[in-house]
């Protein structure tokens, strides 16, 4: 499956929106709000964060990944996030292009650690086995922070 990395653009919003909110509806409300803000920023704030999408052969896009600096500023740490892929492309190595994109950035970036934020919710299986697979380990749960028994797992990943 030929597949193209490039830049998210703000065109590319509704696509991405879409494929977020197949996998869980609340999810693809929050990315809506989130790229719409993120493309409304000066390019001084927005350079600050960087999110790719993956296009298949026809050029429809498939999946999205993006990170972003620490909101305390950390030096050496980025998040991981927004990372999905269309579940007719799960398994196809789409979703591990994308993040081998975000990687390669952030090691030219001289980052020491790379974290995201995820759920224990069962939505969300598939993708902790991903993280794990590229070498996440869990540093952090914070209960009930979702949800009742909906917990939010910090994962990080120490760059050489």
């Amino acid at each position: 499956m030929a597949t193209e990395i490039r830049l998210m653009t703000a065109d590319d919003i509704p696509q991405v929106v879409r494929i977020i909110s197949s996998h869980v509806s609340e999810d693809g409300e929050y990315a809506s709000q989130y790229y719409t803000r993120c493309f409304q920023r000066d390019a001084a704030e927005a350079s600050r964060e960087c999110n790719y999408v993956a296009l298949d052969a026809n050029g429809a896009v498939v999946g999205v990944c993006g990170y972003g600096p620490d909101k305390y500023q950390t030096p050496g740490v980025l998040w991981l996030s927004w990372f999905y892929v269309a579940k007719s492309v799960q398994g196809t190595l789409v979703g591990y292009r994308l993040y081998e994109r975000c990687l390669r950035d952030a090691r030219e970036l001289k980052t020491r650690k790379f974290c995201l934020d995820t759920c224990n919710y069962q939505a969300y299986a598939k993708a902790i086995r991903f993280y794990r697979s590229a070498g996440f380990r869990l540093e952090g749960t914070l209960e009930n922070y979702y949800g009742p028994d909906d917990h939010m797992l910090i994962m990080g990943l120490e760059l050489d």
